[in-house]
């Protein structure tokens, strides 16, 4: 998620009018049922129920049971190829704010704010921490963000691309039908 605050404006700005039209109750979040609406009327092949449950599941990160604005920018980023090397290394300094070299619990709490759960913190440090000492540094980091990807990023991305022929207005209509 740090990896979608470092992206610049035009990048970001038709994932935001994406996230919009997705968003059909306007509560500033994507529930299942909204996502699985968009993925059907774009007549996505082999995508049945519990595929689109894992893509959500994928996504949501910090398993809200809603996809946020900065988890879809992040998970279509990823799939979209937007993310760099410069970005991933912005991205780690964000979460290291004290420049230890190391991101740790109390990092992810304090980047997490509001959202921070004990349980979901020690999920992303396991995940990425390959040397099992209970931290994640840079190298490590730099191998969950290049070598591991987003599949379910990965996976939307290729799901929404066919926006890219119908369009922000095509696929409006087909949401709003």
């Amino acid at each position: 998620i740090a990896l979608a605050n470092t992206m610049d404006r035009k990048d970001a700005g038709s994932l935001s009018e994406l996230f919009l039209l997705l968003d059909t109750d306007q509560t500033g979040t994507i529930s299942p049922d909204e996502l699985k609406v968009a993925l059907r009327k774009l007549n996505m092949p082999n995508m049945d129920e519990g595929r689109m449950d894992t893509i959500f599941a994928g996504i949501d990160h910090d398993r809200s049971g809603q996809i946020h604005f900065a988890e879809f920018l992040a998970a279509l980023a990823e799939g979209a190829g937007l993310v760099t090397m410069e970005r991933i290394s912005d991205a780690f300094d964000r979460i290291d704010h004290e420049g230890k070299g190391y991101i740790s619990h109390q990092d992810l709490k304090k980047i997490l704010g509001d959202n921070y759960s004990k349980e979901v913190a020690e999920e992303m440090i396991e995940e990425g921490d390959f040397k099992k000492n209970g931290r994640i540094d840079y190298d490590e980091f730099i191998h969950l963000m290049t070598d591991e990807g987003d599949a379910a990023g990965i996976e939307l991305t290729d799901s929404l691309r066919s926006l890219s022929e119908i369009g922000f207005d095509g696929l409006k209509d087909e949401v709003n039908d």
